[in-house]
C-alpha cells in the first residue's frame, strides 16, 4: 500500500513539475517577444530621422528640434538625440541639460569612438551598452552612420546617436515585477552569451531552468529565466 501512495505521489510531482515548466517557457517566450518588440520599435521609429537625414541634411538641420521633439515624444525610452557631422556633436534635443554635449568630438574619447565606428564600418545601427552614463542611469546608445550620399554607403558623413533609458526599459516591460519567475540578461553590445550581465544575477544563469536568445537589430542578448 505504501509503495502505491508514494508512485501515486511521484507521479503527481512529476506533473506539478512539467506543468511548471511548460508555464516558465511559455512565460519566457512572451518576455522575449516583449523585448524584441521594444527595442526593434524604438529603433525604427529613430531609424525615420536617418532616413530624413540622409536624404537631406540641411533640411534635418533647419528643422531639428520639431523633428527630434515629435520622435522623442513618441517614445517612451529616449532621453536625447545627437547629431554629430564629422563625428563632433553640433545638434542635441532637449537641449536643455545638454549644452556640455555641444562640441564633444567622439574621437576624443576611445569606448565611444569604437561604437561610432563600428556603425560606420558595417554601414548600419549599432547598439551600444547597456551602459552608464556620466549624467547618471542607464542607456543604450543607438549609433546610426550617416553618409552624404544617401545609398552609396561610401561618403561617411558623420552619426546620429538616439540615447534609450535602460529602467524605463526595464519598467516598461516590468521584468523585476513577475509572479515567482526571476529573469536575468546578458550580453552588453550584442554579444549575447559571451557578453556582460546587466540585469539581474549571475546565480539566475547559473541555476536557469530556461536560457533563449533575443535578438537585437546589432546582435543579441540572452535571457535566463528560474
Amino acid at each position: 500500500m505504501l509503495f502505491i501512495v508514494e508512485f501515486f505521489s511521484h507521479l503527481y510531482q512529476q506533473k506539478e513539475i512539467a506543468e511548471e515548466q511548460e508555464y516558465l517557457a511559455k512565460q519566457a517566450a512572451l518576455m522575449r517577444a516583449k523585448i524584441e518588440t521594444t527595442v526593434f520599435q524604438e529603433v525604427f521609429a529613430a531609424n525615420s530621422l536617418v532616413i530624413i537625414a540622409n536624404l537631406d541634411k540641411q533640411f534635418t538641420i533647419n528643422n531639428w528640434r520639431s523633428i527630434t521633439s515629435a520622435l522623442s515624444n513618441n517614445s517612451a525610452l529616449i532621453r536625447n538625440i545627437a547629431l554629430a557631422p564629422n563625428n563632433v556633436i553640433q545638434f542635441v534635443y532637449p537641449f536643455e541639460g545638454n549644452e556640455r554635449a555641444i562640441g564633444f568630438d567622439y574621437r576624443t574619447n576611445p569606448e565611444q569612438l569604437a561604437t561610432v565606428e563600428q556603425a560606420r564600418l558595417t554601414k548600419k545601427v549599432f547598439i551600444a551598452g547597456p551602459l552608464e552614463l556620466v549624467q547618471g542611469g542607464e542607456a543604450l546608445i543607438v549609433r546610426f552612420p550617416l553618409f552624404n550620399q544617401a545609398h552609396d554607403g561610401e561618403s561617411y558623413w558623420g552619426t546620429l546617436s538616439v540615447v534609450l533609458d535602460v529602467n524605463s526599459l526595464y519598467q516598461l516591460l516590468k521584468l523585476d515585477q513577475q509572479n515567482n519567475i526571476t529573469y536575468a540578461l546578458k550580453g552588453v553590445d550584442g554579444t549575447g552569451e559571451q557578453g556582460a550581465l546587466f540585469f539581474g544575477d549571475e546565480a539566475t544563469f547559473s541555476n536557469a531552468d530556461t536560457l533563449m536568445q533575443i535578438q537585437i537589430p546589432s546582435g543579441e542578448w540572452q535571457l535566463a529565466a528560474t
